[in-house]
Parts: structure tokens; C-alpha cells; sequence
């Protein structure tokens, strides 16, 4: 459930931070970027309102954690596909899936591990819990860099032939 927890806030703040810097490369002013990125931003909400009813009502969380982490590999699949060539709208859609995925995740492991602790465990659960979800923002930050420079070492040095980042 910890692992669980970190993986769903890594990827939240990674696609926080990294979808509207995608939709400014493109050409949009920062305003625009930031309306383009509100489907992700919708999905969240909404799900996570609909799981934490439900789960109040049926005290089942089990389905939305593997559902939300389902929806959200669809929707992070789709907008691998992204490009300066891709519609706005198909865009918005993948958004909107990875949005109602990452949604599904903000109460279940949370629950889950409260259901799974006993009462003398609570409290050390809940602030091993609350580390990793402060954690993950800055590793899902410093892991994107560490990749993103990768990319472009390995572009600049084997595909495009030329050294521009290192020569």
C-alpha cells in the first residue's frame, strides 16, 4: 500500500508539472496551458469525491485501487503518444483517463492501511504513509530531469550524430 501510494503521488505531481510545460512548448500562453491541463485536473476531482462516497457507503476500497491504477496506466500509455502533432482534443481525452485514474487513488491506500493496521500501529502507519507522499513530489522531479537529460545526451551523442550538449 506504501508503494502504492508513492507510485500514484509520483506520477500525480510529475503530470502536474509536466502537462502544462508540454502545452506551453507548444505554443500556448501559460493561461491556455493551464485550461488545456483542467480535464486532468476535473478527473481528479471528480473521482476522488465519487470513490470517497462510495467507499463510505460500501466500505470497499479494493476496486477503485485497482481500477484507479488501471485507468491511470491507460491514460499515461495514451499521452505517451503525444507529439506536437496531436489534436488538442484527443489530448484532453487521455487527460481526462489519466485524470479519473489518479482520481481513484487519493483515498483507497490511505484506508487501506488504516484497515490493515492495528490501533497501536496506527499512528507510525499514518506518518510512514504522509513520508512517502511528501517524498514522491520531489523524486517524481528529480527522476523526470534525471531521464529527460538521458534523452537528450543519448539524442545529441548516438542518433542525431552531433554533440551539441557535451562538445
Amino acid at each position: 500500500i506504501l508503494v502504492g501510494g508513492f507510485i500514484h503521488y509520483l506520477t500525480f505531481y510529475s503530470a502536474s508539472y509536466y502537462v502544462p510545460l508540454y502545452f506551453t512548448l507548444l505554443g500556448s500562453d501559460p493561461t491556455m496551458a493551464g485550461v488545456k491541463t483542467l480535464p486532468l485536473s476535473f478527473g481528479c476531482e471528480l473521482m476522488s469525491i465519487v470513490t470517497g462516497i462510495v467507499i463510505s457507503k460500501t466500505l470497499s476500497f479494493r476496486p477503485f485501487f485497482w481500477a484507479g491504477f488501471a485507468f491511470m496506466t491507460l491514460g499515461y500509455g495514451l499521452m505517451i503518444m503525444l507529439d506536437e502533432h496531436t489534436a488538442t482534443w484527443k489530448a484532453e481525452i487521455w487527460l481526462l483517463i489519466a485524470g479519473l485514474g489518479i482520481g481513484c487513488l487519493f483515498q483507497p491506500p490511505l484506508v487501506g492501511l488504516q484497515a490493515a493496521m492495528k490501533v497501536d500501529d496506527m499512528a507510525s502507519s499514518i506518518a510512514a504513509f504522509n513520508l512517502m507522499t511528501y517524498i514522491s513530489p520531489s523524486s517524481s522531479f528529480l527522476l523526470l530531469i534525471i531521464l529527460a537529460d538521458q534523452d537528450a545526451w543519448w539524442c545529441n551523442r548516438n542518433i542525431c550524430g552531433r554533440y551539441y550538449l557535451h562538445n
